[in-house]
């Protein structure tokens, strides 16, 4: 094969991996703005006056631990807390810290990696809230973790 041949060969490769590159990061990010007020305004806004807002923080690649924390998370409050979840006295939400929306979360929290966080409202406005660093230590055992954060919502309840 000729070097010239071999060079054109080489730059098609090149082109082809770049756009596959592009369109790969784009469909990861579903291709949505990162700057969306109206979403934040409509994410706020379905924050409870009073209640109890449990919120899982990531950015960046998540390995299979992180997306399970998210899982079960998710579950401990939508499956602990049914009828709190309907009346809206407890939410449950994923914030990506990435998005330029996000990002005063990382200075309010004191976000450096992911964590969940549990944040007790009263008026409409965040009273006290702590992060649930034990997360990382009971992923491990699913029952103990489910317990764990169910554990929390029902003590940040009882307070409210």
């Amino acid at each position: 094969m000729k070097p010239k041949s071999i060079l054109g060969i080489v730059l098609l490769v090149f082109a082809a991996g770049s756009i596959g590159y592009l369109v790969a990061n784009e469909v990861r990010s579903g291709g949505e703005a990162t700057t969306d007020p109206s979403a934040a305004a409509a994410a706020d806004a379905a924050l409870p006056a009073d209640g109890v807002v449990v919120t899982y923080f990531y950015g960046g690649k998540r390995c299979p631990t992180c997306i399970s924390i998210e899982a079960y998370a998710g579950e401990a409050v939508s499956q602990g807390f049914p009828a709190e979840v309907a009346a809206g006295r407890v939410v449950w939400r994923a914030v990506d810290t990435d998005r330029d929306e996000n990002q005063h979360f990382v200075e309010h929290y004191d976000l450096f990696a992911k964590k969940l966080i549990i944040a007790r409202r009263v008026g409409g406005e965040e009273t006290t809230w702590e992060s649930l660093d034990e997360i990382w230590t009971r992923v491990g055992d699913k029952d103990d973790f489910l317990a764990y954060v169910r554990g929390a919502v029902v003590e940040y309840l009882e307070k409210s």
